[in-house]
């Protein structure tokens, strides 16, 4: 997106009698975005203020259209928008955000834990409900002396990477007190994550780790009301310092 994108964009707005602020913003969710206000710049007063996120921008030309329509709040202008915004997600549902967009450290990985085998149980719930996926790499994450000397006000129990295709689960789970089921279950819910990818939002504008088909699949694990019953009855514990 350079100089020529925004004069043209200026124009096009103009050109519709739509006096705008146009806002570009680094937005990893909402990708287009109409607010109305009277904003106050020089001499002139702006009803409205559009903000567009750089990635979907990035698209060129083909977005002014569907942005001076979508201001313009035009019939079936939300529908062409979606499209484009469903563009750009299939472009990145495969590529690392802009924030990994680094050097990756190496992960040390420990699937072995004191109490807990994550490799084996990964293995399981890879077997019994992804059949057709590669076994994906899986390790305890670290917990330091300092986070476990003191009461968590919530806990991530386990994370998908897209980037390295890893799973990674607390390591308060690493305990006897832990059914080696319940982690079957967190694993299960990360390997969702590596099979069904990134969700959409019913309005097609912004991404959901946890859209309703992720829940409905979710759903169908056969220890799926147990592991919501143990968690609800055992979640203060595991946040507590001394569990």
């Amino acid at each position: 997106m350079g100089p020529a994108y925004r004069e043209h964009l200026a124009a096009a707005l103009s050109a519709a009698g739509i006096l705008a602020e146009v806002v570009f913003t680094q937005n990893r969710t909402t990708m287009v975005s109409v607010r109305r206000r009277p904003i106050q710049r020089g001499g002139r007063v702006l009803d409205r203020e559009i903000r567009i996120a750089e990635r979907f921008a990035a698209l060129g030309e083909k977005t002014i259209g569907p942005i001076v329509a979508f201001a313009s709040g035009k019939r079936g202008a939300l529908e062409v928008l979606r499209e484009l915004i469903r563009e750009v997600t299939r472009e990145e549902r495969n590529a690392p955000s802009p924030a990994r967009v680094r050097p990756q450290r190496n992960v040390a990985m420990r699937s072995r834990g004191k109490h807990h085998d994550l490799a084996q149980l990964a293995e399981l719930e890879r077997a019994a409900h992804f059949p057709e996926l590669a076994t994906l790499p899986i390790t305890w994450t670290r917990e330091g002396p300092a986070t476990r000397s003191r009461r968590l006000r919530s806990i991530r129990l386990g994370s998908y990477d897209p980037v390295r295709q890893l799973i990674r689960i607390h390591p308060r789970l690493d305990d006897p007190r832990v059914p080696t089921w319940f982690i079957g279950f967190v694993i299960f819910h990360e390997y969702l994550h590596h099979a069904l990818g990134i969700g959409m939002s019913r309005s097609g504008d912004r991404r959901e780790l946890h859209p309703p088909s992720f829940r409905k699949a979710e759903a169908k694990h056969p220890r799926y009301a147990d592991a919501l019953a143990w968690e609800a009855a055992h979640i203060g514990k595991v946040l507590s310092p001394s569990w």
